[in-house]
């Protein structure tokens, strides 16, 4: 939901007129559901239909009713997930109205992904994901990495690669680390460097392989610790819990829990880096955060846009191996004035490269593009 909020409020503040249609506002900000007025024309609008039903995941003929209603309005689509069966329909409403389709893949197209559920996911595209796909004016990519692996999916369609639209507005000025240290004062009792990891506790994350890397670091630098920030299924945050107590690193490895607004700002502030093993991520917002919070970064080549991280100067793309963590890691520690330099860079050049006048006028010119060569109605 974040990275739609985001993109919409960039569209909106540009003044373009943009209605988020949903079945689930939970998330969406309290200004959007206020709507435009004639004092504020171009405020974001939010439409709600109701939720899929029944196993399939079918609209329902209510919501079908409000898809058409503000397709009939809108000059281009914009969908998000391939999978979801009533983006299908929305799909087939815009084409019957010769309205052109642009599909979001957030990484579902990813090999990782297509690995799970892999003969449910073949039977999909093979019965009708493939035509969702291929007659979309654009699949929407956000990096280099995410095209190369989705494009094998619809060999007729065309992608159209543009990052995630970034609010810088939140990391200027940033927050003080002091916020950090009064909500976690365990974890920040001495001055010893810093490991985040900050995201979902999820296998697919690569948690374990931190906290086997940890090990050996610990066993250089003594007076390191590790901080786990995030929500998880209790099960596993237990199961990781006793990994950290077999490995001997439990007194030196801090479990957080969620973390939200200007704390988990905060928490970036005051670590030294930031480390996730993770098998996929398409944009992975949480190492732009990183990095806009002058906090390197060590991940791998799961996260899509690794080649742009890298090109910061400020993260490290490693195999998915404690060994190799937990050698980067000590690298990066090993030389604090280095370590602060490329935190500065890493800063000043994620600021550059996601530069939300710039990001939005990528979207703004897949729009017109599809707009240009919108397809007749069927």
């Amino acid at each position: 939901m974040r990275a739609v909020v985001d993109m919409c409020n960039g569209l909106a503040d540009a003044g373009y007129s943009v209605v988020c249609l949903t079945f689930d506002d939970t998330d969406a900000p309290r200004s959007w559901r206020d709507g435009a007025s004639d004092a504020n024309p171009r405020a974001m609008m939010l439409a709600r239909a109701p939720g899929p039903r029944g196993s399939l995941g079918l609209a329902s003929r209510d919501a079908m009713k409000r898809i058409c209603e503000q397709v009939h309005f809108a000059d281009v689509v914009h969908l998000h997930t391939p999978w979801a069966p009533i983006n299908l329909q929305a799909a087939n409403t815009a084409s019957r109205a010769g309205v052109p389709y642009i599909v979001s893949a957030h990484g579902m197209l990813d090999d990782w992904s297509m690995s799970v559920r892999r003969a449910k996911k073949r039977a999909y595209l093979a019965i009708c994901g493939k035509s969702l796909l291929n007659r979309a004016a654009f699949i929407h990519c956000t990096a280099r990495a995410e095209r190369d692996q989705a494009m094998r999916w619809f060999p007729n369609g065309e992608a159209f690669i543009a990052p995630c639209v970034f609010d810088a507005d939140s990391y200027t000025p940033l927050p003080n680390a002091s916020l950090a240290h009064n909500a976690y004062p365990e974890a920040f009792a001495d001055a010893g460097p810093k490991v985040l990891f900050l995201s979902r506790l999820h296998e697919k994350k690569g948690v374990d392989i931190l906290i086997r890397s940890f090990a050996e670091v610990l066993r250089a630098l003594p007076d390191t610790r590790l901080l786990i920030a995030g929500p998880g299924e209790p099960r596993y945050v237990a199961q990781l819990q006793r990994l950290a107590r077999v490995l001997g690193v439990e007194d030196h490895t801090h479990f957080l829990g969620m973390v939200h607004g200007e704390t988990k700002l905060s928490l970036y502030c005051a670590c030294d880096v930031l480390a996730i093993p993770t098998s996929q991520e398409n944009f992975g917002l949480v190492f732009v955060e990183s990095l806009a919070c002058c906090t390197p970064v060590i991940t791998t080549r799961g996260v899509d846009i690794w080649r742009e991280l890298e090109a910061t100067g400020a993260a490290r793309i490693v195999a998915q191996l404690p060994r190799p963590f937990a050698i980067a890691i000590l690298d990066a520690l090993s030389d604090p004035a280095a370590l602060r330099r490329a935190s500065e860079n890493g800063r000043e050049e994620t600021l550059r490269w996601l530069n939300p006048k710039r990001v939005v006028s990528n979207y703004v010119s897949m729009y017109e593009q599809a707009i240009n060569g919108r397809r007749q109605p069927a």
